[in-house]
């Protein structure tokens, strides 16, 4: 959901910036969900998003996970 504070802990703390999931897809691939797709899992886990605040923290994840070698 763009959360780049979330996302900058994670890595501070360690987390594997190329760690996948069950179906091979890793962090960077997730951040390129379409925006119908994300509404929908917003409205599944009952939360409001702004797509222009999700767009910008996703941008500035793909930074963070470069910075740290992600592929």
């Amino acid at each position: 959901m763009g959360q780049y504070e979330v996302a900058k802990l994670l890595v501070q703390k360690g987390a594997d910036v190329n760690a996948r999931k069950n179906d091979g897809a890793t962090a960077m691939d997730v951040l390129k969900v379409d925006w119908v797709t994300t509404e929908f899992i917003a409205r599944l886990l009952q939360i409001q998003v702004d797509r222009g605040k999700v767009e910008a923290g996703r941008a500035q994840i793909v930074e963070l996970l470069c910075q740290h070698g992600a592929k």
